[in-house]
């Protein structure tokens, strides 16, 4: 955010031919993301705040409601696609080979790596 707001600087302290129209939208874009920015930034932490408060409520701690807020969480947070993600992952991942071989004897590469 402040790189774009910054990013417009340019527009805003502009001279020569359409620097009219340039200015104007610059200020415009300038004034607005800076006020937004500022808004975001300060309103965020009292949004949390407000919403752990609400779920104090009974009746938000209802099961009905409880239940509710845990399917929309899961949903907004990508939970069933992240859970499928992890299963695809762990069941590709190559099983590490045991130290020994079916005789129980070290293989020859693994007796140079436990040497070094």
């Amino acid at each position: 955010s402040f790189a774009f707001i910054l990013g417009v600087v340019p527009l805003v302290i502009a001279k020569g031919a359409g620097a009219e129209m340039r200015r104007a939208l610059g200020v415009t874009v300038f004034s607005g993301m800076l006020g937004v920015t500022l808004f975001g930034i300060l309103l965020t932490p009292v949004f949390f705040f407000v919403i752990d408060r609400l779920k104090e409520w009974e009746l938000f701690s209802r099961s009905r409601f409880a239940t509710w807020g845990r399917w929309s969480l899961d949903l907004l947070t990508l939970r069933p696609l992240r859970q499928l993600a992890f299963s695809v992952w762990t069941s590709r991942r190559p099983t590490i080979p045991p130290a020994v071989n079916d005789r129980g004897l070290m293989t020859k590469n693994q007796e140079l790596r436990t040497k070094n």
